[in-house]
This record gives C-alpha cells, sequence and structure tokens, in this order.
C-alpha cells in the first residue's frame, strides 16, 4: 500500500511531485519511498525509516549538483 506523505517527512522529489512510502507485503526487505508521479525510487529497506532516510538522502544530493 503506497502512503503520500503528507506530514512534510520526505523531501519532495525532484520532480516536484509529492513522495511516499510503500510497504511491500511478502517481500524482504519491505519498505520502499518512491515518487507518486515519476519513477524515481529507493531500494527496499527494512523498516520506514531506513526508506526515508534513503530519499531524503539521495534527493539532497540530486538538488545539490543540480544547484552547482
Amino acid at each position: 500500500m503506497f502512503v503520500y506523505d503528507t506530514n512534510g517527512i520526505l523531501d519532495t522529489c525532484n520532480c516536484g511531485a509529492r513522495p511516499g512510502v510503500e510497504y511491500i507485503p511478502g517481500e524482504q526487505p519491505r519498505w520502499v519511498a518512491r515518487c507518486s508521479e515519476c519513477a524515481e525510487t529507493t531500494l527496499r529497506h527494512p523498516s520506514e525509516s531506513w526508506a526515508t532516510t534513503a530519499w531524503n538522502r539521495r534527493m539532497r544530493v540530486l538538488k545539490q549538483e543540480e544547484n552547482k
């Protein structure tokens, strides 16, 4: 189930859309963060917080590279 991030915990995607986290039942690891509009996504992580952290780190790197 994909849940949009309405609390602003996840950084917005490089495309400007809101991301969310998704729990994938039956798979290990089970959590990914992904954009609601484009194909940007994280790898699977063992917890929601790990997926959130991975997403934010990735978006900050992309935005920093864009501003150079």
